[in-house]
């Protein structure tokens, strides 16, 4: 595999001379921008500290050392005389630095920024944010132990006292420091408190693996631990082969090849390997695994790839090509069934393959890892040589794990290579991490996904080849007899659209009903034996797929059906009856079952526990159909009873709905499908979410607020006037949703929940708040969109935990004064409302990323200067006639605006932009549709990370002259302006992919290829555009033209002549627009030649130029 290195701030490609040439020092320095990183791991560590700190410093200096890492801080001395100089030599250090550690006791040192209030530690924190640096920050245990009494009193704003009369250990500032960093969205930033060196050292080993690199054999040793694990599997090249030789790793299947064709060529490479007698135990065996999903990847050899349809090209292709070509790391999202974890199963062979000193850890269920396993993993991939793709499934459950963020950050072509692939539907968490994984990884937006799910059409008839194949050696002759007669040849296409997925086409072999039935007809004399496997299932669906310990089996019985009742029809020990059931479902015959294996379990005596698989949802589902939830099985009202006697809430709120909806579904499937439990480790059940939502409900089921466990309630699209008062007793609720209702108002007992941290009230008709709403003191999501409000509560300033607020389409005209506080604020949304002003106090919310203000009554902004962190600014819809000082204070505003990466600027009345406007270098998209725009400024050419520019509907003429300099263009809409020639700068966007000019009045083409041609993506009639062959024949052209007007008896028959200017070179491209004729010079700044001329001398020109 080709060493490849890419700059991490510009994305240039390094050449292989100039790597060749540092190699020995380590350091490379970027020939486009000149960043410099190391190709090992940078080990200075910048300590930020105050005075009275110093002693402890110089020891931790010394540990630092004596780990091999080089501790770095600022040695000179700093007053206020010299602070140019001190910010110079700390920023300095920081950005050499790969590390940065925070130290605080009582105080926050000295001011670096007195208009601000800024100490120099502060000031450090930022550099060091900024800069991207992992980050931990250490405070002083006593100080530490009080955030949380000083973070409640400061929502009460202290009314008036005495800070030092309060009985806090620290100054005021250091708290308001604490708080925040803590809010810092950047998976890097830690914080730990600290009593003595030892700690510190402790937490910076825990957390940033900041120890001596191991040797080769501690190294193994390390690896071998992991490799016992269930969780984690390691292949290097010689996994790869067994005793027959190599086992080959077929292409992806190309999308227009055939069938028949392929299953040959694909049956072939097993027939050479599979010694003839072992098909049927070897293929039984593997198809079983195949049916484990990724519950089962803990037990897969490589070859296991190879047993189930190889992936398509359209699915492995572009992850290939992303992760040797590219960027290093991808993200895989796909539906249950689709074969997601077969596809990374074929990745990890596909890289081992490639190099002998290439390597795959694939990580199946992360949510199992304990601390020492990131630990070691950490260790491998700092430690060793080999060309690693690391591969993570199933990383929604553990998405907001710090140590798995990190992980993604640092992945790319100069380190290990990474995958992270998807099974569910993306939770509301999700979403808010998904700008920082967007950011980090691709294609990690949760809209736009390169899923499996869409191949499926494509796949299907190959895996129906496939399963024709392994049911020759699956099946018995009478249920190979009966498969062959069900999927007839003939009528594939029609049999194979009833299927959605490949796991379902599997079960649809029959074998593992085949092994069910066997399995119930032996035990069909005793209940609890026959329960027992579809409450596995049922307890596998529950828990999100995930498999479940001996113990919580265990304790979910006796909790569910009694200790009694199970010793009664076991007649003795049950425990040990229920124990060897499972091992029953597990070995032959019926292998319903995936082996059962061991579990690392931290801080208990038994250090493993015994973990019991399924096979597949689709399977589970299947299963409770069959057992539980069909009227005609004799465990239906068995199961029904057990409910009603354990959760007697759900089993009522079920009944009321079932009152009120025809064709309700039946208790165990509302069950799968609308609730989610909690098991901790000795079975003990908790209701933990329950979705209500499309259930026409006028008023909330009294049974429900008995749900004291409940933390997601959703409650939307129904028709509720009110909440009960009772709703303060469900103090564990998380997240709250009444989107869609027809709530009047919001009873003051909601603001009992002190836990709740997402609250949706979207399309109410809510006309006030309730009061005392500060005392939801963790919410940090508030939506409040399309409701009757015309003003916020003062209350609302307080949430200090909110970080996302919407408040669009309501009757706002104006926010509270004290809006300023609630300074942890990411995304604002208040489009729709009425504001005819920029409120001033936006300028404080500094950590603001999104700010949406479309569809209000603003003619200009101000009070943007603070906003560094912003990303997203939406004005669209308003009345902004211009962005010039006297309308928006520009100098202030936008300048000051440097992380801004989307700007929305459509639908006002904007005439033109400022020259200055390039200064927003980071710009990556930027509509100004339907405005007045005459002209551009030359320092739009600036904007070079620019990838989508909307300039529809506008008044442009010609576009800026160093306009090709916007390399990054991908797509670029011109409609309907008053072009009347093509720009030729348009010829140099080597990355456009998209571009429109439909509604021009084009009449001019320079010669242009077909592969400009393809990507017009409107009705632009070209063969219909007069076209110049090339430039050289324009120039001719205007040479035989304008030399006449210089040679005064040939100037005279030019009556009509009013005015003429002459500038710059020769021209190369014309436009002519309501008797003013313009000839451009796309290098100099303006017109090359400005001619004035009435009408009839102006028509006799253009007919000398083009004929």
């Amino acid at each position: 595999m080709k060493d490849s290195y890419r700059c991490s701030k510009c994305g240039h490609y390094f050449s292989e001379d100039l790597i060749n040439k540092l190699s020995k020092s380590k350091e490379i320095i970027c020939e486009k921008c000149g960043t410099p990183f190391s190709l090992r791991r940078n080990k200075k560590i910048f300590i930020s500290h105050t005075s009275e700190l110093f002693d402890l410093v110089n020891d931790l200096k010394d540990e630092i050392t004596s780990l091999k890492y080089e501790p770095v801080w600022y040695e000179g001395r700093f007053d206020l005389s010299n602070v140019n100089d001190v910010m110079e030599g700390c920023r300095s250090n920081i950005r050499q630095s790969g590390f940065f550690i925070l130290l605080l006791d009582k105080t926050a040192g000295s001011l670096i920024d007195q208009d601000n209030q800024t100490s120099i530690i502060e000031w450090e924190v930022q550099i060091a944010h900024n800069n991207n640096k992992r980050i931990i920050v250490f405070i002083r245990d006593q100080v530490f132990d009080q955030i949380e009494t000083y973070e409640k009193q400061s929502q009460k704003a202290f009314f008036g006292q005495d800070f030092k009369d309060l009985g806090f250990t620290a100054e005021k500032n250091v708290y308001e420091l604490i708080l925040n960093i803590k809010y810092i969205e950047n998976p890097k930033v830690w914080i730990c408190k600290f009593n003595n060196v030892n700690d510190i050292i402790e937490e910076i080993k825990d957390k940033w693996m900041l120890y001596e690199s191991k040797g080769k054999s501690q190294l193994q040793k390390s690896i071998s631990q992991l490799q016992k694990t269930s969780i984690i599997r390691i292949y290097k090249n010689k996994n790869i082969k067994n005793d027959d030789g190599e086992i080959p790793l077929p292409n992806p299947i190309e999308s227009s090849s055939n069938p028949s064709t392929w299953i040959k060529s694909f049956k072939s490479q097993f027939t050479s390997i599979l010694k003839p007698t072992q098909y049927k135990e070897e293929l039984e065996s593997r198809f079983l695994k195949l049916a484990c999903g990724t519950r089962g990847l803990h037990q897969y050899d490589l070859k296991d790839s190879l047993l189930a349809v190889p992936p398509l090209d359209s699915v492995i292709e572009p992850i290939q090509q992303e992760l040797i070509e590219k960027t290093g790391k991808f993200g895989v999202f796909a539906k249950p069934g689709m074969g997601k974890s077969r596809t990374l199963l074929y990745l990890a062979h596909w890289w081992i393959e490639m190099s002998p000193e290439a390597m795959a850890i694939l990580i199946s269920e992360p949510f199992r890892l304990l601390d020492n396993h990131w630990n070691v993993l950490e260790e491998i991939l700092i430690s060793s040589s080999n060309k690693i793709l690391l591969i993570f499934d199933d990383v929604h459950n553990i998405i907001g794990e710090k140590r798995l963020q990190n992980l993604i950050v640092d992945a790319g072509p100069n380190s290990y290579s990474l995958v992270i692939g998807f099974t569910e539907q993306i939770s509301l968490k999700f979403k808010e991490q998904s700008r920082w994984l967007k950011d980090n990884i691709l294609p990690l937006n949760y809209n736009d996904f390169p899923t499996l799910n869409d191949t499926w059409s494509e796949w299907r008839t190959y895996f129906f080849e496939w399963m024709h194949w392994m049911a020759k050696f699956v099946l018995d002759s009478d249920s190979l007899q009966t498969w062959k007669q069900k999927f007839n040849r003939r009528n594939k296409e029609q049999i194979l659209s009833k299927y959605q997925s490949p796991f379902s086409v599997v079960i649809t072999l029959g074998y593992l009903k085949q092994k069910l039935e066997g399995f119930l007809k032996e035990y069909k004399y005793s209940v609890i034996k026959r329960l027992l496997y579809p409450i596995i299932a049922f307890l596998f669906i529950l828990k999100g797929e995930r498999s479940i310990t001996q113990s919580q089996l265990l304790g979910f019985l006796e909790s569910f059906i009694g200790s009694e009742e199970l010793a009664n029809e076991l007649k003795g020990d049950w425990k040990q009856e229920i124990n060897l059931l499972i091992k029953t479902l597990i070995d032959p015959p019926y292998r319903l079952l995936p082996p059962l294996r061991k579990q690392e379990v931290p801080g208990k005596i038994i250090e493993t526990e015994t973990v019991i698989d399924f096979y597949h949802r689709e399977w589970a589902i299947i299963v409770l159909e069959k057992l539980l939830e069909s009227p005609n099985s004799d465990l239906h009202e068995v199961i029904n009873k057990l409910f009603e006697k354990s959760l007697p809430n759900l089993t009522n709120i079920w009944k009321i709905l079932t009152e009120k909806m025809e064709n309700f579904p039946c208790l165990i499937k509302w069950f799968i499908t609308y609730v989610e439990f909690s098991l901790d480790e000795n079975g003990k059940y908790k209701t933990t979410s329950l979705d209500l939502s499309n259930n026409n409900l006028t008023k909330v089921p009294i049974s429900l607020t008995e749900l004291k466990d409940l933390k997601s309630l959703y409650l939307q699209n129904n028709k509720l006037q009110s909440l009960p008062r009772s709703i303060s007793k469900m103090k564990n609720l998380v997240e709250l949703n009444i989107d869609n209702n027809q709530l009047e108002e919001i009873p003051d007992s909601l603001n009992s929940l002190e836990n709740l941290q997402n609250l949706f009230l979207e399309n109410n008709i809510l006309k006030v708040l309730p009061e005392k709403l500060k005392n939801l003191s963790n919410l940090k999501y508030l939506d409040l969109t399309q409701n009757n409000l015309s003003n916020l509560p003062n209350d609302i300033c307080y949430l200090s935990s909110l970080k996302f607020l919407r408040v669009t389409y309501n009757n706002l005209k104006s926010l509270p004064k004290e809006f300023k506080n609630l300074t942890n604020l990411i995304t604002l949304h208040l489009g729709g409302n009425k504001f005819s002003k920029f409120p001033k106090s936006i300028k404080y919310l500094t950590n603001l990323e999104n700010l949406v203000f479309n569809y209000n009554n603003l003619n200009s902004i101000q009070n943007l200067e603070n906003l560094e962190n912003l990303k997203e600014l939406n004005l669209e819809f308003n009345h902004i006639e211009s962005l010039s000082k006297k309308f928006l204070n520009f100098e202030s505003n936008f300048l000051n605006l440097p992380n801004l990466e989307f700007l929305t600027l459509a639908c006002n009345e904007l005439n033109s932009l400022p020259e200055d406007f390039g200064v927003l270098e980071n710009l990556k998209s930027l509509e100004l549709s339907d405005n007045n725009l005459k002209n551009l400024p030359e320092s739009l050419g600036q904007l070079k990370n620019l990838e989508s520019l909307n300039l529809n509907k506008n008044k442009l003429i010609f576009l800026p002259n160093n306009f090709n300099n916007l390399q990054n263009l991908k797509s670029l809409k011109l409609q309907h302006n008053h072009l009347n020639s093509f720009p030729t700068s348009i010829l140099e966007l080597k990355n456009l992919e998209r571009l429109y000019l439909k509604g021009n009045p084009i009449r001019y083409l320079p010669k242009i290829d077909k592969n400009i041609e393809n990507l017009i993506q409107d009705n632009l009639n070209i063969s219909k555009i007069k076209k110049f062959s090339n430039e050289g024949n324009l120039n001719q052209l205007f040479q035989r033209i304008i030399p006449e007007i210089f040679i005064p008896e040939k100037a005279r028959r030019y009556t009509g002549l009013i005015q003429f200017i002459i500038r710059g070179d020769l021209p190369q491209a014309i436009y002519i627009d309501k008797g003013k004729l313009t000839i451009k010079n796309e290098i100099g700044k303006d017109p090359s030649i400005c001619i004035k001329v009435n009408k009839e001398l102006l028509l006799a020109i253009a007919r000398g130029m083009i004929h």
